[in-house]
């Protein structure tokens, strides 16, 4: 029942999401983060099994931080992030798969902002927005007719909004509330939560 998403606008990413933890006909827990911070300037949003969820990002961010450690204190770009999430999931297929779906999202000062969407199967594809969870059938509408080129943080948040107002109207599941991130030349930060 999980509900991710990422919106990049001109000098970020907004990442939405929602803490409410489901299962079956079961709300287990009201606040919960499925978000991972990977370094100062990337983050990590998963859908999906909640083991397997917590499982696979400590995994992650131990190896980027290991990536950091063996290359003298650089960090690691957010698409060799994004890629090593992709390898990983691929090669979990025929091991112990994860049923996980990310979201990496981040800043380089190079590339910008980033948003990087990620199946359960190793599917990586770099997007200007991003849903993850049942939340994708309501909010992939919204984000598609309302994102924009050089959109400003204020719009992207208002986006934000439209979309946890679509989901909240036409979801039968009550999503309680959504922690707010934002990505951007500052890094990494949680910077609200909101209740719906």
């Amino acid at each position: 029942m999980d509900s991710v998403f990422a919106i990049k606008f001109q000098d970020g990413v907004i990442l939405a999401s929602e803490t409410t933890v489901n299962f079956s006909i079961f709300k287990l827990a009201k606040k919960y983060d499925k978000v991972q911070k990977l370094d100062s300037h990337s983050i990590m949003a998963l859908a999906g099994d909640i083991a397997d969820r917590d499982h696979f990002s400590s995994y992650i961010k131990r190896n980027v931080e290991f990536f950091k450690f063996k290359s003298n204190g650089q960090r690691s770009s957010v698409r060799r992030s994004a890629q090593f999430v992709r390898g990983e999931l691929a090669k979990a297929i025929r091991k112990n798969m994860k049923q996980v779906s990310p979201l990496v999202v981040g800043f380089d000062e190079r590339k910008g902002p980033q948003v990087y969407w990620l199946d359960y199967l190793g599917t990586l594809c770099d997007v200007k927005y991003g849903v993850h969870g049942y939340s994708a059938y309501f909010a992939n509408s919204v984000l598609a007719s309302g994102w924009k080129e050089r959109m400003t943080q204020e719009e992207a948040l208002q986006l934000a909004r439209d979309c946890i107002k679509a989901i909240k109207t036409r979801f039968m599941i009550d999503l309680e509330g959504y922690d707010i991130w934002v990505v951007d030349k500052d890094g990494a930060r949680l910077a609200d939560h909101w209740t719906v």
